[in-house]
């Protein structure tokens, strides 16, 4: 059963941000908080940290880089899956950051609409208007598009059983969490999200 409450989405935030020291202890403290709530969700974070345990910090800060940042199919800026390089996403950051700017976010090194910024925005507004057409609209729609990206780029390779990337496992994990969230505050979106039901 999902919570009534925003499920600790600054920590999930922090997960998709660049990685430091702390992020391991991060997605435990994430699972063993969360694991009777969003068993499944749980699981697959808990996949991503076995994946990732024995990295070095260099190595993991590498993984996140290539995956987020030298890759523009996998982009973490959600404005990018919505609008491409149309001049509406502009429109839209711009309204990202006067809701981040209300709640006293910053928006320093990523631009607005970075998926870590929005996250930690919608712990602010959970259960509002906001919060529920940011996730429905916007947020499942786009981790939907994610995890295709990430499907296009994954070769089969018997060699290699573990070769998927873990940061995967960490989008469906949120997507599964959002729609959790959603369906606890009693909205049911139009149309079942692929995220949630068999596509992640």
């Amino acid at each position: 059963m999902a919570s009534s409450q925003p499920s600790d989405y600054s920590r999930l935030a922090e997960l998709l941000s660049y990685p430091e020291e702390e992020t391991l202890a991060t997605a435990l403290e994430w699972v063993e908080a969360w694991t009777g709530v969003h068993p499944r969700p749980a699981a697959l974070i808990r996949g991503w940290y076995e994946a990732v345990a024995e990295y070095e910090l260099w190595q993991l800060q590498e993984l996140y880089t290539r995956t987020f940042d030298l890759n523009p199919c996998c982009s973490l800026d959600i404005g990018y899956y919505l609008f491409g390089e149309d001049y509406q996403r502009g429109a839209f950051m711009a309204g990202v950051r006067e809701q981040l700017d209300l709640v006293g976010i910053a928006a320093d090194q990523e631009l607005p609409d970075h998926l870590p910024h929005i996250l930690r925005w919608l712990e602010t507004v959970y259960g509002s208007e906001d919060h529920i057409e940011m996730v429905a609209e916007c947020l499942l729609p786009v981790l939907v598009k994610m995890d295709q990206a990430f499907a296009s780029q994954e070769k089969p390779d018997d060699s290699k059983p573990h070769s998927a990337n873990p940061y995967r496992a960490l989008l469906r994990a949120l997507g599964l969490v959002l729609d959790a969230d959603i369906e606890a505050l009693g909205i049911v979106l139009d149309e079942p999200v692929p995220a949630t039901t068999g596509a992640i």
